[in-house]
């Protein structure tokens, strides 16, 4: 068997980090996931100014309206790079105040519903939504599965609905691999795939390093994948 090259945690839960806004090349390519992700402007713009709402009504800044309305007017951008680069300078004051103070963004993120983070974090990372609980990306012909925000999903649920439930989810992501002929692999790895082994596998994915690095949080990781036909044949209903 091929040496699989391994990437960023896939089915992680989503963390401040994956939506947060640490460095110029974040902001940019954030902005550009955004613009990717809705099929116009207003969409997009309505994302930005619901993700950055609490700045425009807590009074941490000012100019407040201002800004609002020059984001707005963002809307009627179509050039992805003229985009991101006026809302860039539109919301300068904010993203300042958002590197210099992190603690308060996560605060607005940790207290914001759990829809809502979940939202966030496919549009800034351009992942799609594909049943209750998975999201994907694709990058060349891999397939990264991922697992936005899910804890009130996920609570007081029994270990056979979850499984049925995530099946059904595989199911759905099953006709995505299907008509995209270039998805030769679909990837899993994270601190779920090292606790719970035997579901991983049960799911038909092959578990490649047990135990091999950590998260950001400290926990064990492992990480999985399946190929094309393998889980076509186990996930696709004709």
């Amino acid at each position: 068997m091929e040496k699989l090259t391994k990437q960023e945690p896939i089915i992680p839960e989503a963390r401040n980090e994956e939506v947060g806004i640490n460095n110029e090349k974040d902001i940019h390519a954030k902005l550009t996931n955004i613009f990717k992700h809705y099929n116009n402007g207003n969409d997009r713009i309505n994302f930005i100014v619901e993700f950055l709402h609490p700045y425009f009504y807590d009074n941490l800044i000012e100019n407040q309206e201002e800004i609002k309305s020059n984001l707005l007017n963002c809307s009627k951008i179509e050039d992805e790079q003229q985009f991101v680069d006026e809302v860039k300078k539109v919301t300068k004051p904010i993203l300042s105040f958002i590197k210099e103070d992190p603690n308060t963004f996560r605060k607005f993120q940790d207290t914001s519903s759990e829809e809502f983070q979940r939202n966030n974090f496919n549009v800034l990372n351009n992942y799609e939504q594909i049943g209750t609980y998975i999201s994907y990306g694709i990058d060349k012909n891999v397939l990264h599965i991922h697992l936005p925000p899910a804890h009130n999903l996920i609570k007081n649920k029994s270990r056979t609905i979850l499984f049925d439930e995530l099946t059904n989810d595989f199911h759905n992501l099953s006709k995505i691999v299907d008509s995209n002929t270039e998805i030769k692999r679909i990837v899993a790895g994270s601190w779920i795939v090292a606790s719970y082994p035997n579901i991983i596998e049960k799911l038909g994915f092959i578990i490649h390093d047990n135990h091999d690095s950590k998260d950001r949080e400290g926990r064990d990781t492992s990480f999985s994948s399946m190929s094309r036909d393998a889980f076509l044949s186990k996930y696709l209903e004709r």
